[in-house]
């Protein structure tokens, strides 16, 4: 977890500097919760931390038109998948 000022996102890998809200259920609402959330930490972090990798942490498999929406704003995805988890960055948060 890292700070922004009163804001706390979700997950923080600094070695890789990836960015990650995580919600509860893949709904649209979710989803535009979590667009809006990355984007703000992103903001936020930039001077400190530099350009960061952003992903939305799933309980499931979002749908493609999802997927889609979120890729064109250079946002991943991430959710389970059998014993492991899946990424629609090639492996960046995975």
């Amino acid at each position: 977890m890292v700070l922004f000022g009163k804001l706390y996102c979700d997950g923080y890998e600094a070695e890789r500097r990836n960015l990650i809200e995580a919600k509860s259920c893949a709904s649209r609402e979710s989803l535009r919760m979590a667009v809006g959330q990355l984007l703000d930490y992103a903001y936020r972090g930039k001077q400190e931390l530099g350009e960061l990798n952003k992903a939305v942490l799933l309980p499931e498999a979002p749908s493609q038109e999802d997927v889609n929406w979120l890729k064109s704003l250079d946002i991943a995805v991430i959710w389970p998948k059998g014993e492991a988890f899946v990424d629609t960055a090639g492996g960046q948060f995975t």
